[in-house]
């Protein structure tokens, strides 16, 4: 008996490059002028306001005069993009595991098909080889599953973000004034000054809450 498995599907998986919030992945400087739009994902239960800079000189040094509710969304737009970066990270790694693994079914499947063959080599070990692969079948189910659980959660952030970056380009849009020469056809608050100032010290503050213990 040949044993097989659909490869595709899990294969797949390796293939999805996953879009990560813009200005999340990396700190954007104050004196960046561009950035490349993309969604963002995964589903928080929103911001953590006991996070907020302290003392209050550091957000007027950094935030000021950004309203507050603004600030708030900001500040989820920000936690959405490190859960984003977290599970692109985790993507990558269920990747890896998974070129590994397809690499040891194919292994065990060429060895298969050798013993079965010759019709001399059937017998215990064949049945050790069967069971082998099921096995190796079975984890690479598992893995798919969970890979697509991680892109299912990537992909709500990248929803939640898009709809947050428009809020906030129409806000900055109208109280501030851009700093950039070129006119994007996607939202982007990044052109001005005050929110790019904002964003990377919320990055940096929220980065370091979530890094200690």
């Amino acid at each position: 008996m040949k044993l097989s498995i659909a490869l595709s599907s899990i294969l797949a998986v390796c293939s999805v490059t996953t879009a990560t919030p813009v200005l999340s992945t990396t700190t954007t400087s104050v004196e960046s002028t561009s950035t490349t739009a993309s969604p963002n994902a995964i589903a928080t239960s929103g911001p953590d306001y006991l996070k907020y800079p302290s003392p209050y000189d550091e957000y007027t040094s950094h935030c000021h005069p950004i309203s507050l509710e603004m600030l708030m969304l900001l500040e989820e737009f920000v936690l959405i993009g490190l859960g984003c970066d977290a599970l692109s990270d985790e993507i990558d790694e269920r990747r890896v595991k998974i070129y590994a693994e397809v690499d040891i079914m194919d292994e065990l499947q060429e060895r298969f098909d050798t013993v079965m063959g010759d019709s001399s080599n059937y017998g215990l070990g064949n049945l050790d080889l069967e069971a082998a692969i099921r096995t190796q079948h079975e984890l690479l189910e598992k893995l798919h599953k969970e890979s697509m659980g991680l892109l299912g959660k990537h992909w709500n952030g990248v929803q939640e973000s898009d709809k947050l970056l428009i809020t906030l380009e129409k806000y900055f849009r109208q109280n501030f004034i851009s700093d950039e020469t070129e006119v994007y056809d996607i939202a982007d608050p990044n052109e001005f000054l005050e929110f790019r100032r904002c964003h990377e010290f919320l990055r940096s503050h929220l980065s370091q809450s979530q890094s200690q213990p």
